[in-house]
């Protein structure tokens, strides 16, 4: 019996790298849409939307928590005025 490869359809490229179905459908050389293979390679240069997001809500939660370390609390400002005098 032999084996067939099954390759993904564009709508599912598109699915892994977070896009909405059809975000790669767009007008082609004067044709309804475009073919399969600029649709396969748009997704394949991007970078992943879900990603994307993750890591820039990890930056923001890092620097949140940088910026409340640095900022004194009541108890360590009234410390620090002390040791200044």
């Amino acid at each position: 019996m032999p084996s067939a490869v099954r390759h993904l359809t564009p709508a599912e490229s598109e699915r892994l790298q977070g896009l909405p179905d059809d975000y790669t459908q767009i007008p082609w050389r004067s044709q309804n849409g475009a073919p399969d293979s600029p649709r396969y390679k748009a997704p394949g240069n991007s970078m992943a939307v879900n990603v994307m997001e993750w890591i820039g809500g990890r930056i923001e939660k890092v620097e949140q928590h940088q910026f409340s370390a640095l900022r004194p609390t009541r108890q360590q400002g009234i410390h620090m005025h002390k040791k200044i005098r």
